[in-house]
């Protein structure tokens, strides 16, 4: 574990008990191979009653991490940015290493054959992490809207999207366009806070949709207020400065609720549990896991055999 000091930095009393519970914290999600936000790391603090809901100890925590992190009290690895990311081509020493890596990443389409084709919406992008294993796991594309998705971005997936909606009335009492005219209908699965804006954001994606000629489901999958009472989430209060804040308190109260607030655990079984209520052919779809492993199995044969064939 990466506790290396750069600064000194003598915490005491409150301050330094406040770091031991943050390591603990990041320990027990480190067990269940998660990495926190500072954000969420907040919102665990909260849920458990060590600090209070407010932007003051919000912002108390975010200096006292950071100085905590550079004088070796807090692993640097367990405590993540998701907004900054580096990316950059993957790299090889020799041909051999493609094939092993091929091996591990060949993948087949594990919904060719099922009714419906999902993807993962989720408004933070500091969330993906969370969602990411789930989402390969199950071989569902997933992305970040980070807020309101741009006209730009549901216009390219509405192109996609026609690609794979069936011209027939869907179960679901989704009519699509004929014109797109093959198998299967995209089901997009959103998540976003349940605040004024974030509410209004399911809404907003099931309308650009349709401006671009395509009706199919967009489910809401958090934060529900069933999920609300459910997990107990800690609460903000609907802010006065949102345009849509009027129309939010009368129907759900002054209080809101961000998704970072859930455990992260919790966020993954909402996801898995969303995913596998798409699938419709529960046979094909162990069929295609099978074939991808055997095929899998004949590269990792060819990796091993690479020296003996080009020696």
């Amino acid at each position: 574990m990466p506790y290396i000091e750069y600064e000194e930095y003598n915490p005491h009393g409150d301050t330094e008990r406040l770091l031991a519970r943050c390591q603990s914290i990041l320990d027990e999600y480190k067990d269940d191979g998660l990495n926190l936000t500072v954000r969420q790391l907040f919102y665990q603090l909260v849920s458990r009653d060590v600090i209070p809901n407010q932007q003051s100890e919000y912002n108390r925590l975010q200096r006292i991490v950071k100085k905590g992190r550079r004088a070796g009290y807090l692993d640097w690895e367990m405590i993540v940015d998701r907004g900054r990311s580096l990316r950059q081509r993957q790299r090889w020493s020799e041909p051999q290493e493609i094939i092993e890596a091929s091996a591990q990443s060949y993948h087949l389409d594990l919904w060719q054959d099922q009714e419906y084709r999902p993807e993962v919406w989720i408004e933070k992008d500091a969330l993906t992490g969370v969602i990411e294993s789930t989402c390969r796991s199950w071989d569902v594309p997933f992305i970040s809207t980070r807020g309101y998705v741009s006209d730009s971005a549901a216009w390219r997936a509405a192109q996609r999207f026609r690609g794979v909606i069936d011209g027939e009335k869907s179960e679901r009492d989704a009519p699509a366009i004929p014109e797109n005219g093959v198998e299967q209908i995209p089901v997009v699965l959103h998540l976003s806070d349940h605040d004024p804006s974030g509410v209004d954001m399911t809404r907003d994606l099931e309308e650009k949709f349709e401006m671009f000629g395509l009706r199919f489901p967009v489910e809401r999958i958090a934060l529900t207020m069933p999920q609300i009472r459910k997990y107990d989430p800690p609460p903000n209060y609907a802010k006065a400065s949102d345009s849509r804040a009027e129309g939010y308190v009368q129907q759900y109260g002054t209080e809101c609720w961000e998704l970072d607030a859930l455990n992260p655990g919790t966020i993954q079984t909402v996801v898995e549990s969303a995913i596998q209520e798409q699938v419709t052919d529960h046979s094909a779809f162990s069929a295609r896991k099978e074939q991808r492993e055997q095929e899998r199995s004949r590269l990792e044969e060819v990796s091993e055999r690479w020296p003996e064939l080009f020696s």
